[in-house]
């Protein structure tokens, strides 16, 4: 239940913001979190606030996801995982309404395992996602120590 309060606020927070001023926007993403090709991947909700410069392909953005059904460890382990992000981005057009966006920055992923004490770590993160009009696929890559952490997601910006 705290997740979903969790992304509630991030919905209240981010969502007047992406109306602020020209060149921002706010979306919201859903989809599955594996750690190491897990056969069970966790389920993550979030947010991502995207600032872009006029005329540029090249913008900013900021990421916050976190777990809303766990995920597993060989079915053994339950875990959660929480990750905050930041990214130079780059957007390319490919037809009229339809973009491809590369992504390179910084992820911290917060792991809280059903067994032991939680951790963290912030390493290199990069994606690749592709828009049609205000419906987006992505997938982030980042690092948990020497464990890849995949997030695929759908999303919708506002």
């Amino acid at each position: 239940m705290k997740r979903l309060l969790l992304a509630g606020a991030l919905a209240a927070v981010f969502i007047p913001t992406a109306y602020a001023e020209e060149g921002i926007s706010f979306g919201l993403k859903a989809g599955l979190l594996s750690i190491e090709n897990d056969n069970d991947a966790a389920i993550n909700v979030g947010g991502v606030l995207s600032v872009g410069f006029s005329g540029s392909p090249i913008g900013v953005e900021g990421e916050l996801n976190t777990s809303v059904s766990d995920g597993s460890f060989n079915r053994v382990v339950d875990y959660s995982v929480t990750q905050v992000g930041a990214f130079a981005t780059v957007s390319l057009p490919a037809e009229q309404s339809v973009n491809v966006k590369l992504r390179l920055g910084a992820m911290n992923t917060s792991v809280d395992p059903s067994v032991g004490s939680s951790d963290d770590d912030t390493d290199l993160a990069y994606g690749v996602g592709g828009n049609v009009g205000a419906l987006e696929l992505s997938w982030t890559r980042s690092q948990f120590y020497e464990s890849d952490v995949d997030f695929l997601a759908i999303g919708y910006n506002f």
